[in-house]
This record gives C-alpha cells, structure tokens and sequence, in this order.
C-alpha cells in the first residue's frame, strides 16, 4: 500500500564482512544509503565511540555515572558549600520527620 514500507535504513541489521560484501555486491545503490546513514549516526550524534567495543564503553559509562556522586560531594566539599553522603532536604514531603 502507498502507506506503509519496510526497508532496512529504519531498522537495525548485524552482518560480518562477507555478508555486507555480498549485500555491497548486489544492492549497491542501498548500500550506499546504509552507508550514508551509518556515517551520519557516528558524526552527526556521537555513537561511534560505543561502536569500538560496546562492554568496555558502556562499563565505562557506568563506572563514570557510579563515581559521579562521589566527585560532586567532594567538589561540593572543597568549595565550602554544605555536603552530606545522605539526603538531608526537610522540603520534600516524603522526608518530613526524618532529620529530627
């Protein structure tokens, strides 16, 4: 139907070498498309980092976010302003009662 179409840009498709060769070989100007939006993904939005190798970046991400809080107390900390590990807002309505 005029409305509705499947290709292969709007999804994501895993292949080895010989595959996309094969598939190069065969459908070159969709392949050509293929490689126009991978390019545009890694330059236009930054994802080729994780392409490297994605456990070793994304354990990176994680370990950076884990530590995150720790830098911000001790920035906080080393700046003078008031720091504590645990939650000591009395605004929140959730934590009434909970620091007296």
């Amino acid at each position: 139907t005029p409305y509705f179409t499947t290709n292969i840009e709007d999804g994501v498709a895993l292949a080895d070498e010989s595959l996309r060769a094969e598939f190069a070989a065969a459908y070159p100007d969709a392949w050509l498309r293929i490689q126009a939006r991978r390019r545009f993904m890694a330059d236009a939005l930054g994802i080729a980092v994780i392409n490297i190798h994605p456990p070793t970046v994304l354990f990176g991400l994680f370990v950076f976010y884990g530590l995150s809080g720790y830098a911000m107390y001790v920035w906080r900390k080393a700046k003078g302003r008031p720091t504590s590990v645990i939650s000591t807002s009395t605004d929140e309505p959730d934590e009434r009662g909970l620091h007296e």
